[in-house]
């Protein structure tokens, strides 16, 4: 097989990899490239989320594509620099033959690689990318074992960077008076003296010639970052009409040639013009600038008379495009995506009428007519469309669509063709079979007579293209004419023309490219533009550089430098806070456009080799012009959709489409990531304040700190043959092996009781071991399984109202989902469940890696194995690797080009998971030293066990100077644990998991060293094995360490133990330690208990019946085992705490019975009974501040039904007209049932004094021990001067 392609691509310097070959000739480089593919049937009987099946054989490391089967992709990267030229062949290729029943419908006949170029961050790479597998006929499949390239590089220069100048460091709105201004569509625009005075502008004072107008190209900004582009605003000339004199009077008027949001091109290929609806924005805008400079005044273009074509008709084109709709928006099951929206539906009139909009005064019927009709159908069945123009009929059949849910919904089908006319336009109709279909666009074009009668007349001739010279000779009815060039719509030029006899005029004109004109007469009373309002001065392009970048909605300005402040005050960044619309301003003439927000970027980075984050700071919509959801789209940072947008699994929303700054990027989402991104939905300032306040609070407050820090969190759904399992196996293996200090807790389903009622199967041990961990605190938890926008599972292991109940406090893990839809963010009618755990005001996560759209398991599973290989690596002794770049990193080693896509940050890119700076070590354990090479002797069932240690750094030097208390936790040996095979496709599977706790205690640290001295319990399994010591330090000052030790034996039994038979003693409260019996709480109660005992709490759970339980109101299904809560006194490991949510209770009495086992396993229990109050009863009353009127400050007072809670405050201030002046976010401490901490100053948001008058105010209070929230009615105050 010979198949050669030639393309611009980088020159290979040196290649020292296995497969590849440098051979350096005097011009070129040969490369030749030999791969050998093991293919092994591992996917056989799997089947992805949607139910489509796996191919049955793949191969290591293979990517992974296709619709309605599964397939492996061959994809690798060469490393690569300096621009050349290569041409590359297929030189040999092994096949092998594979029988499988599954063959995907997308194979092709011969192999056909596909050759790019990656950039990251100035390191390029060659991609090689193809399908290793082909149709052979008779239900076989070929597929590669071997193959060979031969790739051949001549040197050359090409750039990678920008066509664009990127030197602009002043933009036109950087100074002057600027004014933005309106524009609906294409067409010449009059500033006269009522619209600019209406604008505020003084003209009495003011030489016209002062006056100036800024703008850009129409249309969404181009995607490709290659494709070049008005850099910044283009200033567009105007003429004046009466103005000489220097005097802007009553009748004199400036007019300027504007274009609208949408576009209209030309394609010379098919000849033919093509409209360009902008989904972005219905309006287009310019901007009015008032400055001492002299403004741009439109040229005169004389006429060279020297064409031998003159036409005398011209090319006159209408378009029917009325977007209502997004196609996937109206479909129950998927979200709203794409970049395609539609028309009218066609599912009750089947055939529709469009006449009225294609009326035409003249058409020259010795030329054909144009016709452009396209739609989409949605139907089981082969359906047709057709098109009616008069008397002929025009079809384009459309293939059917499959029920599944997430099989493309509809098909596209386009009809375009062209007809003779004999008579005027009487019959223009669509029609179709199709059960439901929807008109996108149709457009029309004929030539019509060259005429002008007085109205503004646009005008073009593509049959002047491919003459030098060609010319318009205009049939002028109306005198008084004028005619502008308007081929570059930014700079407009007067076209003179020779009067050629009679009512005929004449201009000739280089015709290489299409021109465009309009005639005119002056006099006309052209249309003023729309509304505008005086903006302040700004200037983006005078960035140079910045390590991070914020872009922010208007609205929480004050919340995007509050954490610009905090990272450069943790980090030492230089960050940016940039205001979104100014981005638009700049970069797209004030139109909303995605393209905008990555130029600016593009701008940053080639000038900033240091930028590496992006945080949009602000919720998103798929839904831009608020056309789906016009009450409510929450799009305050735009989003990036794709261009498909009839297939649910290739259409999604992507940030990552602003990460990508090479210069041949854009142009789809293929490409290396060059910067990080994130992004934190806020639909308001509120919920902007906690975001920030949590990311802040997680990096500094020291009550983030504590062993928590240690533990992951690994769930896995069932079915599927177990494939959720499998793959979440393979990342704890990594895990364990790589990075033991972490204790892993795995939540696998099939290894849990199914149950089932009415609602179908469900697994409640699941879901209370998930709300268990999170609030028992957890660094990370990945899920790996079945899922969408509501949670998690079909068995619902996590429900959005469950999200709601979390009450983890500071404890806030990152959350990576590798399941369908789980933050599907930009679909507004959608609340996710992803979304509703970043955005938990009192708990929740920090951060989450989540997908935006469905996925594919194979893959989710690639990328997850990317990203726990570089989340734990740290960058130097004491700082880790930022989420943002772990996320970049591993996206980039992933090889497919789509689902990776999907997985997108929520949260501060710049921010790293809180890990441990310092190490915990272990020197000696019953005094033997555990670096002699000696196991020590064998810990048994009951034997007293002396820990020593020191607190190190990364080198192993002990740390002096650290002094603080130390968590120590002992590990009984690995167990195996194995599924129950509750769905019988499934293969049972065995795992190991070292969960039980033998000890827990506290100790202290004195200048780097400790000591630990503990007993184990009688409960332990006996078997002989290896155990694990987990370690935390903390100093309470934001200093901690972690360690681990796992080379000793635990097993057996102690001769002659200590005997005992006294029980643990036992005080239960609710919420708070002065609880009494029989008193009121609220409806999620936390239950304490305190236990001591002279030999120690039993905590292991390795023995039936001997765990730390309780059970609420005597019913045995409503049993709490509460080993895990175990919390031991500081330097006493015999006393210690449980806390513990007991969820959601109903009003009313109940009781709770406690139960708890020393280690020689003697029991002691306690009971307790309280009230849970009505809603009614628990409120803020007697709300006042004093005193009141205000004059310098004022203080709040209130009773509550929080007793003895420490409260989180936010006091909300309005004005009489319901303007939102002033939140004041307090901790109160409550002594009892009162509180009198918070104090305001009378200032606002801005720091600056309210002005005198009257304000209502009301009170929230959140208890976070109570997880409880109440909230008070308005009340008045008075300030005064």
């Amino acid at each position: 097989m010979h198949l050669k392609k030639s393309l611009l691509i980088f020159f290979l310097l040196t290649m020292i990899t296995i497969g590849f070959t440098t051979i350096h000739a005097q011009e070129s480089s040969m490369i030749a490239f030999d791969k050998a593919i093991k293919w092994e049937k591992t996917m056989e009987g799997k089947m992805e989320f949607w139910g489509a099946p796996y191919f049955p054989w793949t191969f290591d490391g293979a990517a992974y594509d296709g619709q309605t089967v599964i397939f492996p992709v061959f994809c690798t990267q060469i490393p690569v620099s300096r621009a050349g030229e290569i041409t590359w062949k297929i030189r040999d290729v092994e096949w092998m033959d594979l029988t499988t029943d599954v063959i995907p419908p997308e194979l092709e006949t011969e192999l056909n690689p596909q050759i790019s170029v990656l950039d990251e961050r100035g390191e390029q790479f060659i991609q090689i990318r193809f399908q290793p597998l082909v149709k052979s006929g008779n239900g076989l499949v070929k597929a590669v074992r071997r193959i060979s390239l031969a790739l051949e590089m001549i040197p050359g220069e090409t750039s990678f960077s920008s066509n664009n100048e990127r030197d602009l460091t002043l933009s036109a709105l950087s100074d002057g008076t600027i004014y933005k201004i309106t524009v609906a569509t294409d067409g010449i625009y009059k500033l006269d003296q009522e619209y600019l005075t209406g604008l505020g502008i003084d003209l009495k004072n003011l030489n016209p010639s002062k006056i100036k107008v800024f703008g850009s190209d129409s249309g969404p900004v181009p995607e490709l970052i290659a494709t070049q582009r008005v850099e910044d605003l283009d200033e567009v000339p105007l003429q004046g009409f009466g103005l000489e004199d220097g005097r802007f009077d009553q009748n004199d008027y400036l007019l300027f040639y504007a274009q609208g949001p949408d576009k209209w091109e030309f394609n010379p290929a098919k000849k033919s013009y093509e409209f360009n609806k902008n989904i972005y924005s219905d309006k287009n805008y310019y901007f009015i600038k008032i400055s001492d400079s002299q403004g741009k005044r439109i040229s005169t273009l004389p006429d060279p008379e020297n064409s031998s074509y003159f036409s005398d008709d011209y090319d006159l084109y209408k378009v029917h495009e009325n977007d209502k709709v997004n196609l996937l928006a109206q479909n129950d099951f998927t979200e709203g995506t794409g970049q395609s929206w539609y028309g009218e539906s066609f599912y009750s009139v089947k055939e529709q009428d469009f006449l009225s909009g294609f009326s035409f005064d003249q058409i020259n019927f010795s030329e054909p007519v144009q016709v452009y009709c396209e739609m989409a159908a949605r139907s089981y069945s082969t359906s047709l469309i057709s098109l009616t123009v008069n008397d002929r009929i025009f079809q384009k059949s459309i293939s059917s669509v499959s029920s599944g849910v997430n099989d493309t919904y509809a098909r596209k089908g386009i009809i375009q063709d062209s007809l003779y006319l004999t008579e005027n336009l009487k019959t223009l109709k669509v029609k179709t079979t199709a059960s439901n279909a929807w008109l996108d666009k149709l457009i029309m074009t004929v030539r019509s007579p060259l005429i002008f009668m007085g109205r503004p007349l646009y005008f073009s001739d593509k049959k002047s293209l491919g003459r030098e010279i060609a010319g318009f000779r205009i049939n002028k009815a109306q005198p008084d004419m004028t005619i502008w060039d308007i081929s570059d719509p930014l700079e407009p030029i007067i076209q003179e023309y020779t009067e050629s006899g009679g009512q005929y005029v004449t201009f000739s004109y280089e015709a290489q490219n299409l021109a465009k004109y309009v005639a005119f007469k002056p006099g006309t009373d052209f249309p003023t533009p729309g509304k505008g309002e005086q903006i302040p001065n700004q200037n983006l392009h005078g960035i140079t550089q910045a390590d991070m970048i914020i872009i922010y909605y208007k609205d929480w300005r004050e919340q995007a430098e509050k954490l610009a402040a905090h990272r450069k005050a943790f980090n030492g960044f230089n960050v940016t806070t940039v205001d979104i619309d100014h981005i638009f301003n700049e970069f797209s003439s004030g139109r909303q456009d995605p393209g905008a927000i990555r130029d600016f970027m593009k701008m940053v980075y080639d000038r900033s080799p240091s930028l590496k984050y992006l945080l949009l700071f602000g919720d998103g919509s798929f839904d831009y012009k608020a056309i789906h959801n016009p009450s409510s789209n929450d799009n305050f940072i735009t989003v990036y959709e794709t261009k498909e947008s009839l297939n649910p699994t290739s259409g999604y929303v992507s940030d990552d489409f602003y990460a990508l700054l090479s210069a041949n990027e854009g142009n789809g989402l293929e490409g290396a990531m060059d910067i990080s991104v994130g992004r934190l939905p806020a639909r308001s300032s509120m919920q902007a304040e906690y975001l920030v306040e949590k990311i802040i609070a997680y990096e500094t407050s020291p009550k983030n700190n504590g062993d928590w820090v240690n533990r992951l969190v690994f769930l896995a759904d069932d079915e599927d043959s177990s494939l959720h399992l499998d793959q979440t196996e393979k990342v704890t293996r990594y895990i364990e092996q790589n990075f033991p200090v972490f204790n892993i807790d795995k939540i696998y389903l099939d290894a849990f009781k199914q149950e089932v009622n009415a609602g179908g199967h469900r697994y409640p041990d699941v879901n209370k071991a998930l709300a268990d961990n999170i609030f028992k605190g957890i660094l990370s938890m990945t899920y790996v399984g079945h899922g969408g926008p509501g949670g998690f599972a079909q068995e619902r292991i996590l429900k959005i109202e469950d999200i709601y109940n979390w009450n983890n406090g500071d404890k806030l893990p990152l959350l990576v989902t590798a399941t369908c839809s789980f933050t599907g963010f930009d679909d507004p009618s959608v609340n996710s469940a992803g979304e509703a755990t970043i955005l938990r005001q009192n708990g929740g996560v920090v951060a989450l890696l989540s997908t935006v759209r469905v996925v594919y398991s194979a893959a989710n599973s690639i990328l997850i194995d990317a990203v726990y290989s570089e989340i734990f690596k740290s960058l130097d002794d004491q700082a880790f690797r930022p989420l943002g770049e772990v996320i970049r990193v591993a996206k980039n080693k992933v090889n497919d080009t789509t689902n990776k896509r999907k997985f997108l940050l929520f949260g501060d890119p710049a921010m790293s998971l809180i890990l441990p700076a310092y190490k915990v070590y272990t020197t000696k354990i019953n005094d033997v030293e555990t670096g002699s090479g000696l196991y020590p002797d064998t810990l048994n069932a009951l034997s007293t066990v002396r820990i020593e240690g020191y607190v190190g750094d990364q080198t192993g030097q002990v740390m002096t100077n650290f002094n603080g208390e130390l968590s120590t936790i002992v590990f009984d040996k690995h167990l195996k644990v194995e599924t129950l095979q509750n769905d019988a496709a499934s293969p049972k599977r065995s795992f190991d998991v070292q969960k039980n706790i033998l000890f827990k205690g506290t100790s202290r640290v004195n200048e780097g060293l400790f000591t630990v001295e503990l007993t184990l319990p009688k409960d332990i399994n006996y078997e002989f094995g290896k155990g694990k010591i987990s370690y935390y330090y903390d100093n309470k000052d934001n200093l901690d360490a972690a360690g681990y030790f796992n080379q000793f034996i635990i097993g057996g039994s102690v001769e002659n133990p200590v005997t005992e038979t006294e029980g643990p003693e036992i005080s239960l409260y609710i919420n708070h330690t002065g609880f009494k019996p029989g008193d009121i709480t609220s409806n999620k109660p936390i239950l304490l208990a305190y236990i001591t005992d002279d030999t120690g709490i039993n905590v292991s759970g390795t023995s039936i019946g001997h765990d730390i339980k309780a059970i609420l109101n005597d019913d045995p299904n409503n049993a709490y085992i509460l080993n895990d809560f175990w919390k031991p006194e500081p330097d006493n490991f015999k006393a210690g705490w449980i806390q513990s949510p007991l969820g959601q209770l109903e009003e009313g009495n109940h009781s709770i019975y406690f139960e708890a086992w020393d280690i020689l396993n003697n029991r002691g229990s306690a009971t307790l009974d309280f009230v849970v109050a009505t809603s009614e009863e628990q409120a803020i009353k007697n709300l006042m501040n004093f005193p009141n009127p205000v004059v310098d400050q004022t203080r709040f007072y209130f009773e509550h039904t929080l007793p003895d809670a420490t409260l989180e405050l936010n006091i909300h201030i309005f004005d009489l007209n319901g303007k939102h002046v002033k939140t004041i976010i307090s901790n109160a401490y409550t002594d009892g049932f009162k509180s009198e901490d918070t104090v305001w100053d009378g200032l606002d948001f801005s720091g600056n004094k309210i002005p005198p008058g009257v304000y209502i105010y009301s009170i929230k209070a959140y208890s976070r021990i109570l997880d409880s929230t109440i909230e008070s009615e308005f009340s008045r105050l008075v300030l005064m001067k």
